[in-house]
Formats: structure tokens, sequence, C-alpha cells
């Protein structure tokens, strides 16, 4: 990090003047630093968990207005919203189809070459 881009950052993050920026101590420096990591973690988890509520409300709608002859699965808020707390969902992996494989698959479907 050059010390113009350090100097963008007590400005702009720490609301420093270039005066106090260079009386800092290398020490002092870090702890500014320290403290815009902690706040911008913080303000992270707070817009978690307002992302998550809002995710609630919206699973909370949509199964209100299904189809209730139909019975489909619940929606969670998992299927609107994913977080950085949620479980990874399983990766599937599929290799491509050859033309033979798609000709038995889809048969009719396709036109005929000409």
């Amino acid at each position: 990090m050059s010390i113009d881009e350090m100097l963008a950052f007590a400005g702009i993050e720490c609301n420093l003047s270039v005066e106090q920026f260079f009386a800092l101590s290398f020490y002092e420096w870090s702890i500014e630093v320290h403290r815009v990591k902690v706040r911008r973690k913080r303000e992270h988890e707070i817009w978690e968990g307002n992302a998550a509520l809002a995710g609630e409300v919206m699973a909370l709608i949509a199964n209100v207005n299904r189809d209730a002859k139909k019975k489909p699965v619940p929606f969670s808020r998992k299927d609107f919203i994913r977080l950085s707390f949620d479980p990874p969902e399983k990766q599937i992996t599929t290799k491509p189809m050859t033309p033979l494989e798609m000709k038995q698959k889809f048969g009719t479907k396709f036109k005929k070459e000409k």
C-alpha cells in the first residue's frame, strides 16, 4: 500500500487530516486501521441480520400465497437470499451430452437434418 493510498484511507475512513495522519505513530495507525476493520465487520453483521429478516418475510409471503392444492415444498429464506452463515450447497457436476445421447433422449424434438 503506497503512502497516497494510506493517506486517502486515513482521510476517508478515519476522518484524519494530513497533519493528523503524519503525526501518528505506527502503533496509533494500526489502532485506527483495526477500528475501521471492526466497524466494517459490525456493519456487515447488521446488514446480514436485516437481510435474513427480509428473506424470512419474503418466504412467509410466498408460502401464504402458494397454491394449497398442489402442496409444494414450502419456501425458506435460502430460496430468496443466501447469506455467509448458510451451509454451502452440493455442487452438481455434469458432462455434456453427445449428439447420439441427445437424439436418444429427445428423439422427435429435433428438426430433421437437410
